[in-house]
């Protein structure tokens, strides 16, 4: 594709010195299909059916996350006040609700099938807190069996041999076993083999069940797992939700900060003075904080996306563990940006008080400002490609 002549809203207007040639040089974006040369088409040949451009606006214009706006009298309108109201009502009515339901409309005082009143509810309560997809659930009911192979076993063997009547034994044992636990477990399947094995054997010493009762505690572990069986369908119902919609929701907000996050930073070097830079700065600093946390919660959804191979192919899979590795390697050199920028603005003579500077950034602005547009582009089309092939077809690369 040939370059246009230079324009007024072209970042290198200058001649002899482009670097790079925006494919879309009034600022709209699209999914790139066939090449199409200036004159030859229309703009929305280049686009897929139903997809709408989005526009590349300046810095100052750009906001960092549309799902944390929320003003007053409108927050009904907004995208986040509904996730937040479709989250409650899996956590409290589809998960929490029905065990509780059925729990307290069969206990009938210690003659009912249940030997608790409340250990249902807390099997209920650890499946739906932060797993609300259906990867995450399937990931926290094998961490929950693993735990179980520990616990139950040693609980069920101390009732059988009545080792609550000694008392030194009982708490030796029971240090012995969360040193081991801590020791031979990891992450969320530690902390969970912890918290029953402690409810149980506080339970152990309170109730002191009788050596043919010893299978009391099989029946409580029978009723932690009825209570992670409740906390599944918060992940299914209202409609399913999947880890590998929430990871492609989190990439497409990591590419934009880091787009936005890029802007700021090159925007910084040269100003009009250290409190504009200063300024500035500080959402730099705020969007980097968003950029950390973006790259958690999408590990965190990768993880249940493996969990969820029966609904996506592994090419689609993989395509997104290298996007995430490009985004984490793409933030490590943001932050190396952000060092250089901190530098600058503990010594702002370095620039504003240096002829030779600040003629040296009137010539580079340009280039930096197509290289943002250029990052800008690459990161969108990337993160809209769902295949290798369809990564290919864009055109961009």
């Amino acid at each position: 594709m040939s370059r246009p002549p230079p324009t007024d809203n072209d970042p290198i207007s200058e001649p002899d010195l482009g670097v790079y040639t925006p494919k879309y040089p009034n600022g709209n974006r699209g999914r790139l299909l066939v090449e199409v040369a200036p004159g030859e088409g229309d703009t929305d040949a280049l686009l897929a059916p139903n997809q709408k451009l989005r526009s590349v606006v300046p810095w100052g214009l750009r906001t960092i996350d549309r799902y944390q706006s929320c003003p007053a009298f409108q927050f009904m309108t907004t995208a986040r006040f509904w996730r937040c109201v479709e989250g409650a009502f899996r956590t409290a009515v589809i998960g929490m609700l029905p065990p509780a339901v059925v729990l307290y409309s069969t206990y009938d005082n210690n003659n009912g099938p249940w030997k608790s009143q409340s250990i249902m509810l807390v099997g209920a309560m650890l499946g739906v807190l932060g797993k609300e997809t259906i990867g995450l659930q399937v990931q926290y009911i094998g961490t929950f069996m693993r735990a179980s192979i520990i616990w139950v076993p040693i609980i069920t063997i101390a009732a059988a041999i009545e080792l609550y009547f000694h008392m030194v034994a009982i708490f030796i044992v029971y240090g012995v076993c969360i040193f081991l636990i801590g020791a031979f477990t990891e992450g969320f399947s530690r902390r969970v083999a912890m918290l029953f094995l402690t409810m149980v054997y506080m339970d152990m010493l309170r109730s002191h069940p009788p050596t043919e009762k010893s299978r009391r505690y099989f029946d409580l572990w029978l009723e932690i797992l009825i209570g992670t069986g409740f906390a599944c369908l918060c992940a299914v119902f209202p409609w399913p939700a999947l880890s590998s919609h929430k990871a492609d929701e989190a990439l497409d907000t990591l590419s934009s900060n880091i787009s936005i996050a890029l802007q700021g930073l090159t925007s910084s070097f040269w100003t009009d003075s250290s409190l504009t830079r200063n300024v500035q700065m500080v959402r730099v600093r705020f969007v980097m904080h968003s950029i950390e946390a973006n790259i958690g919660e999408v590990k965190k959804h990768l993880v249940g996306a493996e969990h969820e191979w029966m609904f996506q192919s592994s090419e689609r899979r993989s395509l997104r563990l290298l996007k995430t590795s490009l985004y984490a390697k793409l933030f490590r050199n943001l932050s190396s940006i952000r060092r250089v920028v901190d530098i600058v603005r503990e010594r702002p003579a370095i620039l504003s008080h240096s002829e030779r500077a600040i003629l040296f950034g009137d010539r580079l602005c340009k280039r930096i400002d197509a290289i943002c547009v250029a990052v800008d582009e690459l990161l969108y089309h990337l993160n809209m490609a769902k295949s290798n092939d369809e990564l290919l077809k864009t055109g961009i690369y």
